[in-house]
């Protein structure tokens, strides 16, 4: 849109969008509490999803399922694809940090706050993100053994 107007204004033509465009068409004022509201929301968002789905033990994960588990004060997206096998990503987004949710009806780690997703494994689907999460496979019943290996390597 800008190629078409900038043209015509620096010509002095007339433009049917340059007044829907023009950089001063939004009031703060006007606009203030709008901005104020979806500010808090977004913000009160943030803290809220901040520590959910958070989980004891790996036990508490059913198959195709996903939840957050805490290893010595680090938190940790963890999805077990069978009885056998857990995958393990870190639970912060690439993007800005935000704790990730599993979307069981996609069987992927979204992260609230703006959109990124990722697989199971950590790859990035679609951003903001652009980078994926680091990933560890384990078997269920060596969980526990690996705590400290899986902690230095996510």
């Amino acid at each position: 849109m800008a190629g078409s107007i900038i043209p015509d204004l620096i010509n002095e033509k007339p433009n049917e969008f340059a007044e829907l465009y023009k950089p001063s068409r939004c009031k703060l004022l006007k606009a203030g509490k709008v901005f104020l509201e979806e500010f808090i929301k977004g913000l009160t968002d943030y803290y809220k999803n901040k520590d959910s789905d958070i989980v004891d033990s790996i036990e508490m994960i059913a198959p195709g399922e996903g939840k957050i588990i805490e290893i010595d004060g680090s938190k940790y997206a963890v999805s077990r694809n069978n009885y056998e096998w857990l995958d393990l990503v870190s639970a912060e987004c690439t993007h800005l940090g935000c704790t990730i949710k599993w979307n069981r009806d996609e069987n992927s780690w979204d992260c609230p706050c703006h959109g990124s997703r990722f697989t199971q494994t950590g790859i990035v689907i679609n951003g903001p993100a652009n980078s994926n999460l680091n990933h560890y496979k384990i078997k269920a019943t060596e969980f526990d053994k690996y705590k400290t290996q899986i902690k230095e390597t996510l």
